[in-house]
């Protein structure tokens, strides 16, 4: 069930747009952030209350601790050490009962690929999110001694082994904030300077939007609480209550000052201008795989595989007018199918009826100039001659000019007035005229192809006593196929194809007897020079779909972005696939 079953038109979704990260790019981002993690170690020591076992602990400084054991440290107390060292001796008069020695980061010795479990997991939910927290050091150190008020209890020192990955389990919302639009943060130093200059480079674009700022979608850290138990301390032990005690906050405390890993970055315009592709209101969804019946998938299960849940995406579902949005609603697609993973991060897939109506925003002016009304009449004279007279106004409103709600066909135009005929009697001289214009516009959807067919038609009747002749003047049809192409430097283009003429126009009889007796062609002949002095014709460009201003609006993972191909859903929504944007290549 891929995305070419999308169908954000479908009444139960109703968004603009949507914007799917998969969780397979969410971790290379986080993956990436452990990568360059460049925090210091951090230290967090517990004393318990003296003579009482097991008893409460206060968390203190590693520098408070030095003072109170006159430089005994007890991170350099290796594990197994017996309780009547000195050392430890010392350490348990000062009461302490343990610590944590921690650093953010990927751990020693594993790659990326061998992570037991990925550090985001989207679950079936955005408001809360699993993190799970790994570090590039982490050690427990354990007085049973002190613990234990003075017993023969052993010391013991929990360290993350090279090659081995432990973790602690979190759950995370998501947080927004407004953010300065210079983005002074730590997340935008060292390395990923050059990925803050692409994105400024891009907002100097919005200077002609108005006024604007900065929002930042982030993993709110500070929301962050435990799942379960770690598996790598023992169950009722003072390291567990160590863990449960601090880690999380200290985790989330250097996390912060290494820079909060980004969800998103999104330029809030205060007055977007109807020419524009602006999302004005967003909200977070998280769309779990679906098998190939449109059906959830129960993650974590045993029925599914790592590929399956690295598909997941995380959604930031947009309308680009108002102010609101309706209630999510599970999509029964996959954005990213698993065999795609490693080359799709994501998608951006806007409704067919956003697309279809920046499309019929620009047709409606050219539409109006083959949209003529006609005024006609005639005069009988009692000699035998009838004089016809027809004037054209071409602009007129058309009848209908609407995005349709399904149907391949996703706009409709025409004009069709129903004019009854003109006739008029003097003694024996009868004359009759009616003209009857026609004009209608179709938009298709398919694959990477847009097709426009227009038709004009003039239908003329003229009746003189009993010579009669139905005649289309002009009737031509236009059928203009435009492509779809991503260029050289990610942004969409659309070029025109080819453009395929019919020509159905029916010329007057050339029979001199009876254009003699009731000479009619030069009325025919001048309606229809009429017609044609409106030039209809081939439809030469289509340039209002504005998709290429979110590249310019929206930074999906705090990078910009471009798209790598495009198609047309089943369901004619226009489909994006996205890729990261490199620094140094085309903008």
């Amino acid at each position: 069930m891929g995305v070419c079953l999308s169908h954000l038109s479908d009444p139960k979704y109703g968004y603009d747009l949507v914007v799917a990260t998969t969780q397979a790019s969410l971790n290379s981002d986080l993956v990436d952030w452990l990568s360059q993690a460049a925090q210091p170690v951090s230290y967090t020591c517990f004393v318990g209350k003296p003579g009482i076992v097991n008893g409460g602990m206060t968390q203190i400084t590693l520098a408070n601790l030095l003072t109170l054991t006159n430089g005994v440290n007890p991170f350099d107390i290796p594990d197994k050490t017996p309780w009547d060292d000195p050392r430890i001796a010392i350490l348990s008069q000062a009461n302490f009962v343990g610590g944590i020695k921690m650093q953010i980061g990927m751990p020693p010795g594993v790659i990326a690929k061998d992570l037991p479990v990925p550090i985001a997991v989207l679950g079936t939910s955005a408001s809360r999110l699993t993190f799970n927290m790994y570090c590039s050091q982490l050690s427990i150190v354990q007085n049973t001694h002190a613990a234990q008020g003075g017993g023969q209890g052993p010391w013991n020192v929990f360290t993350q082994p090279s090659g081995t990955a432990w973790y602690v389990p979190t759950s995370v919302g998501i947080v927004r904030n407004q953010l300065d639009p210079s983005l002074n943060l730590p997340y935008f130093s060292n390395s990923r300077s050059l990925q803050k200059t692409a994105i400024l480079i891009k907002l100097q674009f919005l200077k002609s939007f108005g006024g604007w700022f900065l929002e930042q979608h982030q993993y709110d850290m500070d929301s962050a609480s435990m799942l379960g138990k770690p598996q790598f301390v023992p169950d009722n032990s003072s390291a567990l209550d160590m863990i449960k005690n601090c880690f999380v906050a200290t985790y989330a405390a250097s996390a912060k000052q290494q820079g909060t890993p980004l969800i998103l970055i999104r330029a809030v315009i205060a007055t977007p201008k109807p020419s524009n592709l602006v999302v004005t209101v967003g909200e977070w969804a998280v769309s779990p795989y679906v098998n190939e019946a449109g059906s959830l998938v129960n993650v974590p299960a045993p029925v599914t595989t790592p590929a399956m849940e690295s598909v997941s995406t995380l959604n930031y579902l947009c309308a680009v007018s108002g102010i609101s949005l309706p209630n999510p609603a599970a999509f029964n697609w996959n954005w990213v199918e698993p065999a795609n993973v490693d080359t799709e991060t994501g998608v951006i897939a806007l409704n067919r009826n956003l697309v279809a109506n920046y499309i019929l925003q620009e047709l409606l002016p050219i539409a109006k100039t083959y949209c003529i009304k006609a005024s006609f009449g005639c005069t009988a004279h009692w000699d035998g001659v009838v004089n016809y007279f027809c004037d054209l106004s071409p602009r007129q409103d058309p009848e209908i000019a609407v995005v349709t709600a399904s149907g391949p066909d996703v706009i409709t135009i025409s004009w069709d007035p129903q004019n009854g005929p003109d006739e008029e009697t003097d003694q024996l001289t009868t004359g009759v005229i009616q003209v009857q214009p026609l004009y209608t516009c179709a938009v298709n959807f398919s694959g990477t192809t847009i097709t426009v067919t227009q038709h004009l038609r003039m239908f003329v009747y003229l009746r003189r006593d009993t010579t009669s002749k139905p005649l289309n003047v002009v009737d031509k049809t236009f059928v203009d196929t435009f492509g779809l192409v991503i260029d050289q430097t990610g942004k969409l283009q659309v070029s025109k194809l080819t453009s395929t003429p019919t020509d159905h126009s029916q010329e007057p009889d050339q029979n001199r007897t009876i254009e003699f007796f009731a000479p009619l062609n030069d009325t025919f002949n001048d309606i229809k020079n009429k017609v044609v002095a409106f030039n209809f014709g081939p439809l030469q460009q289509l340039t209002s779909i504005p998709v290429n201003d979110l590249q310019y609006t929206l930074f999906p993972g705090g990078k910009c972005s471009t798209y790598k191909s495009v198609q047309f859903s089943a369901n004619n929504d226009l489909v994006l696939y996205t890729t990261p944007y490199k620094p140094g290549s085309p903008t």
